[in-house]
């Protein structure tokens, strides 16, 4: 299970660098009036993936027949393997170089900071009883242990925001907030992908902990929030 969880936040990792730069990237390639839609079709993309990854998931989870071995659980990390290799390929002979003229100091005070701080929040708010059941005892109880991960959280949060004010180039510029606009939307987003993201994680645990739903079963459960 350590292994599992490792490998998994290192994907995790590589998963959120995607996310980051796919934006990015179109920034650099079209003008602003077509960043819109450019910007639309991967958020169609993200928010598809985020239903049929769970599916396909199930489906590869209950065991199948292909090409004469039976699937299991691992194979939803090898599947992301030929994906992957193709789309390496397809950025190393297509996207083009993009040179700038100053060298950028990338934030990586920041970035650790805020890493800390949603890390903290995370693991708050999800099954703690189950996080931390190797280390709570009589003394360091379920209570304690909450509190300290929201201490910690505020702290780094307030950290992130100090160190984002005197950065030269920071990950989130704070000047962006000034714009109604830009603050609504991100509020906006943040609660969408809170409940969004949130529901996919925990709908396919409760469809088979309560409905003893298989993981084919559960996956199929969640097509109806590709509407959304």
């Amino acid at each position: 299970m350590g292994w599992l969880i490792a490998w998994r936040a290192l994907q995790g990792i590589g998963g959120g660098i995607i996310t980051a730069n796919a934006f990015t990237i179109i920034g650099d390639l079209f003008k602003p009036r077509e960043r819109g839609k450019w910007q639309g079709m991967i958020g169609a993309v993200f928010g598809m993936s985020s239903v049929i990854g769970p599916l396909l998931g199930g489906w590869l989870t209950d065991g199948q027949h292909i090409f004469g071995a039976v699937t299991d659980w691992r194979w939803t990390f090898w599947i992301n393997v030929p994906v992957g290799i193709v789309a390496l390929y397809m950025i190393a002979t297509h996207l083009p170089t993009i040179r700038s003229g100053s060298r950028h100091r990338p934030d990586y005070l920041g970035a650790a900071f805020i890493s800390v701080a949603l890390a903290s929040i995370v693991l708050a708010v999800d099954n703690t009883e189950m996080v931390f059941a190797n280390i709570i005892n009589d003394i360091l109880t379920v209570g304690v242990v909450k509190t300290v991960l929201w201490l910690t959280a505020v702290v780094f949060a307030a950290l992130f925001i100090a160190t984002e004010r005197r950065a030269k180039e920071p990950i989130l510029p704070l000047r962006f907030f000034k714009n109604r606009t830009y603050a609504l939307m991100s509020s906006v987003i943040l609660l969408f992908g809170a409940a969004f993201l949130g529901a996919i994680l925990y709908l396919t645990q409760f469809n088979q902990q309560v409905f003893a739903a298989t993981p084919s079963q559960s996956g199929l459960m969640l097509l109806p929030m590709v509407g959304v």
